[in-house]
């Protein structure tokens, strides 16, 4: 049920909608954050066919909340092709 490979390829296959993001620290479990140092590959798929839409910060001034509408600019953009060379 999870794994990198199984959910990039749900992505690539049934694209949501919208997806919404809610930026987490997690330095605490060693890593940097989401497209940085994990999950590359989502994160470029969601880069190249996703438009970010601006949301009304409901809780706080700096929300962490991202909301992103799909919008492939052509042929979607699979998560294989933007994740770094190993």
């Amino acid at each position: 049920m999870f794994g990198r490979q199984r959910i990039e390829d749900r992505f690539r296959s049934h694209p949501p909608d919208w997806i919404l993001a809610v930026q987490t620290d997690v330095s605490e479990f060693g890593f940097k954050g989401f497209g940085v140092d994990y999950a590359q590959g989502i994160s470029g798929f969601i880069k190249g066919n996703y438009e970010p839409v601006p949301i009304a910060e409901l809780t706080r001034p700096r929300s962490k909340l991202r909301l992103f509408r799909f919008n492939p600019p052509h042929a979607m953009i699979s998560p294989a092709a933007t994740r770094p060379a190993s």
